[in-house]
């Protein structure tokens, strides 16, 4: 009988928990669209700036306020296919399409000073962000997903692992390297990261 109200009790108590989580996340999607509502009339409507015009699966994009331009990444099949590519897009809407060319599966782009750094798979590489021009490749050894990268004022650059293709929890990591460094290393490895994506 014990068991039984014990069993009743933990049933109880994770449907009220149920109920919690499913109250949260819709208090916070209000939030939200309260929120987009309140930037839709302060910054007006979204402009269509690169509609066919030739992006290959564009993962990401990087505003950059010192060149005024947005730097955006080509997976292009997610492969090491050679394939992957970086777009450059002026303020006047003028796109350099093909801008970097050569790469893999580019997803995280960050423009730091006069260096462009984009995860490309397996790879760190960097860039001149004025003229695109290659200045170093880091290889990540056991890495699968480098994805999303940030830069923080101190120069030191980081990248996150989801350990995908396959999913692979033993790859789930945030990468780092510090402005004077020579290689990058495991900053964090976890399973609990649960394919770490977005980073800032």
């Amino acid at each position: 009988m014990k068991t039984y109200a014990t069993l009743c009790l933990v049933a109880i108590a994770a449907a009220g928990a149920a109920e919690d989580a499913a109250k949260a996340t819709q208090k916070r999607n209000e939030v939200f669209a309260t929120a987009q509502d309140k930037l839709d009339a302060e910054a007006g409507s979204m402009t269509l700036l690169g509609k066919d015009k030739g992006f290959k699966t564009p993962e990401s994009c990087h505003y950059n306020k010192a060149q005024d331009k947005t730097f955006i990444s080509n997976i292009s099949g997610n492969t090491k296919n050679g394939e992957g590519f970086m777009s450059r897009l002026h303020a006047d809407g003028k796109l350099d399409l093909k801008w970097i060319e050569g790469m893999n599966a580019p997803k995280g782009v960050y423009v730091s000073g006069d260096v462009l750094w984009v995860s490309d798979i397996d790879e760190m590489k960097s860039f001149n962000a004025k003229d695109g021009k290659p200045i170093k490749t880091y290889k990540l050894a056991g890495t699968n997903f480098l994805n999303d990268v940030f830069v923080n004022k101190a120069g030191t650059v980081y990248v996150s692992d989801s350990g995908l293709t396959p999913d692979d929890p033993s790859k789930f990591a945030i990468w780092s390297m510090a402005k004077d460094g020579t290689k990058f290393s495991v900053l964090y490895k976890d399973k609990s990261l649960e394919k770490p994506n977005g980073i800032t």
